[in-house]
């Protein structure tokens, strides 16, 4: 009887970890905004690649810059790369899930504005983002936008 229970125990563990690893969202694809209207009237593209342990976003060269595919690891640890605008200049980053949610902190290491982009698949399928930024001594400001997948 106790093996018995025992193994009812570990079961239940299995598919609970398994219900949990399967709540994570895979935004992987290539996105295209909805809202706000001027960005949809720009047309640009949103590339997501994600595995179980990383996510790339960015952008193609063209219309809106050079291209930026950041790839951050999903582990919750802080992590060093470089910046974006300034490659000599390093940010601090961390991504970690918040519930169904995917957070990406980034802290610019020498100043700089920081910010905090939530991603989440909305019922209908689209991607959600919010970005929230902030620059010291400045309110801080919220940008959210809506993709559909291409």
């Amino acid at each position: 009887m106790h093996r018995a229970a025992m193994l009812l125990v570990a079961s239940t563990l299995v598919a609970a970890a398994v219900d949990i690893a399967q709540s994570k969202p895979n935004f992987s694809g290539i996105w295209l905004p909805v809202s706000p209207p001027e960005a949809a009237a720009q047309g640009a593209e949103f590339h997501i690649k994600q595995d179980a342990s990383s996510i790339t976003l960015g952008h193609p060269e063209g219309a809106h810059g050079p291209a930026h595919n950041p790839t951050y690891k999903l582990d919750g640890v802080e992590a060093r790369q470089p910046n974006l605008v300034h490659p000599s200049e390093t940010d601090v980053t961390r991504a970690f899930w918040d519930g169904d949610r995917l957070v990406i902190v980034v802290r610019p290491e020498h100043g700089g504005p920081a910010h905090k982009r939530v991603l989440w698949l909305q019922p209908d399928g689209t991607l959600a983002m919010e970005i929230t930024v902030s620059i010291a001594g400045q309110p801080e400001e919220v940008i959210k936008a809506t993709f559909k997948k291409k």
